[in-house]
């Protein structure tokens, strides 16, 4: 690997520039991870727009994940998670009683 070259990339280049160009089509600018809306105009900063991978990107390899395991979220919620994988947001249990 060369020096100019970071560890984490894997060379997807314009394979990943299409799936990103394709979740952006196909998902609303709404974050899976809090919920919130995502201002598509941001170019920089936590608040843009970014692709979540449900899945950590070891588990593919060297390919692409498919695009249903790709959901958009904010860049600060996507980074925060990191390498987990993502959890389904559950609704309470109910509860035999009220205590």
């Amino acid at each position: 690997m060369g020096k100019d070259v970071h560890p984490y990339h894997r060379g997807y280049g314009q394979a990943w520039r299409r799936l990103r160009d394709k979740a952006k089509k196909e998902y609303p600018p709404v974050c899976h991870i809090c919920g919130g809306p995502i201002n598509m105009d941001l170019k920089s900063g936590p608040m843009m727009w970014s692709l979540d991978h449900l899945d950590p990107l070891a588990i593919y390899g060297t390919g692409l994940p498919p695009l249903d395991r790709c959901r958009p979220a904010h860049f600060g919620c996507n980074s925060s998670r990191g390498a987990k994988l993502a959890q389904r947001r559950r609704k309470p249990r109910p509860r035999s009683r009220d205590w």
